[in-house]
């Protein structure tokens, strides 16, 4: 099960979970952003949902 808890400032957030279900969110992230080069103007958002 995946835990999203906040940073001790509120500046952020922590997510924990075992390999698989990380594994999981990032290629689910990964269906939801698309390929590079899809969303033109949409690159730097794309990159930063891909950086969790």
């Amino acid at each position: 099960m995946l835990y999203a808890k906040t940073t001790p400032n509120y500046a952020g957030v922590t997510i924990l979970g075992d390999y698989y279900e990380l594994d999981t969110l990032y290629l689910s992230l990964l269906m939801i952003v698309g390929d590079e080069g899809d969303y033109g103007n949409y690159e730097g958002p794309r990159l930063r949902v891909l950086g969790v």
